[in-house]
């Protein structure tokens, strides 16, 4: 029972996280967020060392990307499309070497 009820929470997790997804594949910053993600809302902030090369959106979105992979893994059939999208628009505005370094340190947040 307490298997189904995680399975249950997780797929939750999945739809309450995919409803706040920007039309354009990206999320924003918000207490609601974080509480998802069960991070501090301060840890959605851009860190200062990639603030100068990265969008506050595009930090954020790479955040719930790396929530996805690590914690949700179980229902990537549910996330993939929307995590697809997500990668698409941050690699389309972030360049290579940069990416790199945004992946790793959005990985540590969650």
């Amino acid at each position: 029972a307490a298997a189904a009820a995680a399975a249950g929470n997780g797929a939750k997790q999945v739809v309450s996280i995919a409803r706040l997804q920007d039309f354009d594949g990206s999320w924003k910053a918000s207490a609601e967020l974080a509480k998802l993600l069960q991070v501090h809302q301060d840890q959605l902030k851009c860190p200062a060392e990639l603030a100068d090369r990265v969008e506050q959106h595009l930090w954020v979105t790479t955040v719930v990307v790396m929530f996805f992979t690590k914690h949700l893994a179980t229902w990537e059939e549910e996330w993939a499309l929307l995590v697809k999208k997500a990668k698409k628009l941050v690699q389309a505005a972030v360049p290579v070497d940069v990416l790199a370094i945004l992946t790793q340190e959005a990985t540590k947040v969650v």
